[in-house]
């Protein structure tokens, strides 16, 4: 097996967040997660697991170490839906590939946190960014190239993150994930409990998309 973890949660109560750059199986993560019964947000839709309350979107979030005003009250929003769900749930979670760019203004607000990273190739995500965005290959020529672009980017900020880190981390490599193969794994990092009987449906709940 590829994938390691760094650390066990040892705390009852606590946040799980799921990072790693866009197509690298965050998706895959949450899903799991979320069958299994954590509670991982709203969705914005039934197949990317990604939470509404919480993601963060725009090409401005890599300018989160200068805050401005804006950045300011996007935090302000997001910090009122972390301390209520710390007071509504024991565990729960969430996922968003922009996290990279300012977990370190809502570290302070987790109950206890662990982080799932996902790991995929630069040259593997980039590519399915561009495969599937038809719009944007469409409109920029050089889509794929600026993919690939952006998925290094946002490796090499991942790699920032994940040195910075002192809480307990698991890694994840995306092939074991998306074939189903780290179910137990993950859970049992977690120290989650689950109907073992489901436990090759809660691994392949969503893969269909990630490819």
């Amino acid at each position: 097996m590829k994938s390691f973890y760094v650390d066990k949660p040892n705390k009852k109560e606590r946040t799980i967040v799921v990072i790693g750059p866009a197509r690298s199986g965050t998706s895959i993560a949450s899903s799991l997660l979320h069958h299994a019964g954590v509670y991982m947000g709203e969705f914005t839709n039934g197949y990317q697991y990604e939470d509404s309350g919480l993601i963060l979107l725009g090409s401005d979030l890599r300018n989160f170490n200068k805050v401005t005003e804006k950045h300011s009250s996007m935090l302000k929003d997001k910090a009122k839906i972390i301390k209520e769900r710390n007071i509504k749930h024991k565990t729960w979670g969430w996922k968003d590939p922009n996290v990279i760019w300012y977990y370190k203004h809502i570290d302070a607000l987790l109950k206890n946190p662990c982080f799932i990273f996902t790991d995929r190739s630069s040259i593997d995500t980039g590519y399915s960014s561009y495969k599937n965005d038809k719009a944007s290959r469409d409109e920029d020529p050089n889509y794929r190239d600026r993919s690939y672009v952006d998925s290094l980017g946002a490796l090499t900020k991942i790699h920032l993150v994940h040195k910075s880190f002192n809480h307990p981390k698991i890694i994840l490599d995306f092939n074991e994930l998306k074939n189903g193969e780290l179910t137990k794994f993950v859970l049992d990092w977690l120290s989650i409990d689950y109907d073992k009987k489901y436990e090759d449906s809660i691994g392949k709940s969503y893969v269909e998309k990630l490819s």
